[in-house]
């Protein structure tokens, strides 16, 4: 094979090559050694007919070596840029550009030209300014024990890093990595790390496990450093194993992790911190033991795919051999996400994840399996699972969804088959005729159970559907299983309606049943005005019967309506009374209205007494005669009953009287003295922070040596004299809060404010 030397690669990369060095020696700062195959992608070379990408490289170096190249005789002469012309890529302070680079490992296939074949070459490493570890044989070992190779790592842990890093590496859910992982191997190699751990370790947090092993916790470390070696760790993973992938964006570089393969070194040994050289020297660890870096080697690839992987075989449909199509796709299934690697899998994974493997294939076997041919197996095995699915569906049976793992069909048909009911429907074709399908009574009513008695907004209530569907049955919510918003919420008025129907039957039932005296009965209702995010509501309450059987009278309420309101004149409110109750209870039944109860404002009395004269006024009306005897009781006509709120007027009389002896408050105004005011003021200074507040509340009891409680305020309410009574017994125990010398914790709380804030929390601390 006829030999490749850079000089004569010069001449094809010549117009290239100042970009090329440029690019090179400008490449920004990386905390780690990198593979040269990274700089091969990074600086675009490809190969051609005489030379390869190693080579090419090397014509690079070379060049910025001698700080020029060619032959000026021959027109091909070429001077480097003087910045980067005699550049030393050592490892040492004469080094201004900190670009290193130095040959380590064992001899690797690079690629030489398409007339020259392949050709065996010692990998370069390289480094783009100053390394959190300086010794490559080092950073190796690191790696090695982060993705679970070290030969020194018992099984578990092995096999546990195996599974786990690159969720470590990508921030997701990694059982454990970065919590109990990433604090043991940065103990491991905390002595050869210094420029990141600089704190010392905190040996409170080091226990020792049963084996003898130490247990080493997060807080064994300072905070901030362990964050910056994980970010370390990951660029480490990319930059030195067979799954990295790097490139140079926008000044800075980018890494993620792939399936891409290409051999690493197996001799990494750790080199002691002091060392100033560059030589390879065995070290030895915290455990005493000698940190090696055992990477798994990809086997020599085979272009045969063993006969149970074939077409022929597979495709022979037997459902003897359905079995067999289960565990080969879950099998390739976990290769295709990463969970195992067909070419280095061991028994032990297969045990763990309970794979049997056909009589005729053997672990061997899958080792020595190209990626072509993964890729031809799982084709045959998505061939076999359609033909699988067609004909279970020409019989009518229970098949497999084409994206669903045979394994888990075959879960679903052993819990059928042990009594377990597969998925019901909660559609149902509605009576519109035009063959639409809506949610079912029953569905209605439990979305509605739901909603009200857990308290859930309708907003929520898809999204925990789809949460809770995938919760039991394993598998993300088809469109076909899953109602809109407002579907969900015509459907819960409907059981609203439906129930409301039902209620009023059984109270017409109990209401014109005559008393056990022999009079008529009556209801009554309560209206108010209610604001609820902003929007005026009418509230009406009827009372009613609680008790199934008419006979017996068991007294409660319900509420008719909350409908949205934008007049609130009695006049108005009248009306909109009459029509809920007689949608509700019908004409016929209006009749047996007695009255009620409001506050004692004069608009809210009136208003009852125009509800009263309203319905009166249709009953006389109407040209039933047996519904106009309901406006008269024994030949008299009819009269409402009315009743103010005694609680009411007790707000009333406290109102009139506190402002009568102390004033009314100022608004926004927390200088006045006033007993009011004092509820104000302390709820607004905590709501400027609640949490603050609280912190510094028992800050302050801590202090006291005063059992913490929780600091307690409401808003002052003027005309609720019942709830700023219950506030200021709150208040008032606090302001008993005293330590030894009586002075008032909570005077020391706003003393906090006053001394130490600006703006209106200093305001309100005064």
């Amino acid at each position: 094979m006829p030999s490749v030397n850079s000089r004569k690669v010069f001449g094809e990369l010549r117009p290239k090559l100042p970009d090329l060095i440029a690019t090179f020696m400008t490449s920004p700062a990386f905390d780690a050694w990198i593979h040269e195959r990274h700089i091969h992608k990074i600086l675009r070379l490809s190969s051609s007919a005489t030379h390869g990408q190693y080579h090419a490289l090397s014509c690079i170096i070379t060049t910025i070596t001698t700080g020029k190249g060619g032959n000026s005789k021959k027109n091909t002469h070429l001077t480097v840029d003087s910045n980067y012309a005699h550049c030393t890529f050592d490892v040492s302070p004469r080094n201004v550009h900190q670009v290193a680079f130095q040959p380590y490992g064992r001899h690797e296939t690079f690629d030489a030209g398409t007339l020259n074949g392949t050709v065996q070459m010692v990998p370069r490493w390289f480094r783009f300014g100053p390394s959190t570890c300086s010794d490559l044989s080092t950073q190796l070992a690191i790696v090695a024990d982060a993705i679970g190779s070290s030969s020194e790592l018992d099984d578990s842990t092995r096999k546990r890093r195996q599974l786990n890093f690159k969720s470590f590496y990508y921030h997701k859910e990694d059982d454990g990595y970065t919590r109990n992982e990433v604090p043991s191997i940065a103990y491991k190699f905390f002595d050869y790390l210094h420029t990141i751990f600089k704190t010392p370790l905190n040996t409170q947090y080091i226990a020792t496990r049963k084996d003898g092993s130490p247990d080493i916790s997060r807080r064994a470390f300072d905070d901030r450093e362990l964050l910056h070696f994980e970010g370390v760790l990951r660029k480490m993973i990319v930059a030195s194993t067979q799954y990295g992938n790097l490139r140079v964006s926008n000044g800075d570089w980018v890494e993620s992790l792939t399936d891409r393969v290409f051999s690493l070194p197996t001799n990494a040994t750790i080199t002691p911190r002091a060392s100033s050289t560059q030589a390879v020297t065995p070290a030895t660890t915290r455990s005493g033991q000698r940190s090696s870096c055992d990477f798994p080697l990809r086997r020599s690839n085979s272009t045969e795919i063993p006969d149970p992987l074939r077409h022929s075989f597979l495709g022979d449909l037997k459902l003897s051999r359905v079995e067999i199509l289960s565990q080969l796709d879950y099998l390739f299934h976990l290769h295709g996400n990463s969970q195992v690697s067909i070419n280095t899998i061991h028994q032990d994974d297969l045990d763990r994840h309970q794979i049997t493997l056909p009589p005729d294939l053997t672990i061997e076997d899958l080792h020595g399996m190209s990626p072509r041919n993964i890729s031809n197996v799982l084709y045959n095995i998505r061939q076999a699972q359609n033909k699988l699915i067609s004909h279970l569906s020409t019989h009518n049976l229970a098949s497999p969804r084409k994206d669903q793992l045979l394994r888990e069909w075959q879960q679903d048909c052993q819990l059928y088959n042990s009594g377990m009911n597969v998925e019901g429907t909660n559609f149902a074709q509605n009576n519109s005729g035009n063959g639409a399908l809506g949610l079912t009574l029953d569905a209605g009513y439990i979305l509605r159970h739901i909603m009200y008695s857990f308290g859930i907004p309708l907003l929520q209530i898809p999204s925990l559907w789809a949460a809770f569907y995938y919760l039991i049955m394993r598998k993300p919510i088809p469109k076909r299983a899953i109602a809109s918003q407002t579907s969900i919420w015509n459907h819960v008025f409907r059981v609203h309606l439906i129930d409301s129907e039902l209620a009023a039957r059984v109270f017409i039932e109990f209401i014109t049943l005559p008393s056990h005296s022999g009079f008529r009965r009556s209801f009554g209702i309560s209206t108010d005005g209610s604001k609820h995010g902003g929007v005026n509501r009418n509230v009406v309450l009827m009372t009613t019967n609680r008790s199934s059987d008419p006979a017996v009278v068991d007294p409660s309420f319900t509420s008719l309506t909350c409908s949205v309101t934008n007049n609130k004149s009695s006049d108005f409110n009248a009306k909109k009374n009459v029509d809920t109750l007689e949608k509700a209870l019908g004409l016929v039944h209006l009749g047996y209205f007695g009255g009620g109860t409001n506050d004692n404002a004069p608009d809210a009395q009136l208003e009852l007494r125009k509800t009263f004269d309203l319905i009166m006024e249709r009953l006389e009306s109407s040209p039933d005669p047996d519904i106009q005897k309901l406006a008269y009781h024994n030949g008299v006509k009819r009269r409402v009953i009315t009743m103010g709120d005694p609680y009411h007027i007790a707000n009333l009389t406290m109102m009139h009287f506190s402002i009568s002896a102390w004033g009314d408050t100022n608004k926004d105004d927390h200088r006045q003295v006033h007993h009011r005011q004092v509820l104000q003021t302390i709820h607004t200074l905590r709501m400027l922070d609640p949490a603050e507040a609280q912190d510094n509340f028992e800050r302050v009891l801590r202090d006291m040596n005063i059992p913490i409680q929780r600091l307690k305020t409401k808003n002052e309410r003027i005309q609720r004299w019942l709830v700023n009574q219950r506030n200021s017994t709150d208040l008032l125990n606090m302001m008993e809060l005293r330590d030894d010398d009586g002075v008032s914790a909570l005077v020391t709380w706003a003393l906090h404010y006053a001394n130490t804030k600006t703006g209106l929390a200093r305001t309100l601390g005064r």
